[in-house]
């Protein structure tokens, strides 16, 4: 049986994610990363976003 995330893919899609840097925008930024998707990330708080890299 395949799974959700290998029947929804978003592999060659492109999302913004404001307020990433830390909590619910995080985990969102994460899940987009897991289903393929590229992610650009923004937020008020430059240092924590800057780490997010890291």
């Amino acid at each position: 049986m395949t799974s959700y995330l290998d029947q929804n893919r978003l592999d060659g899609k492109v999302a913004l994610v404001s307020g990433a840097a830390r909590g619910l925008g995080t985990e969102i930024v994460e899940a987009l990363l897991q289903a393929g998707c590229s992610v650009m990330l923004t937020d008020v708080r430059v240092e924590l976003g800057e780490s997010q890299g890291d």
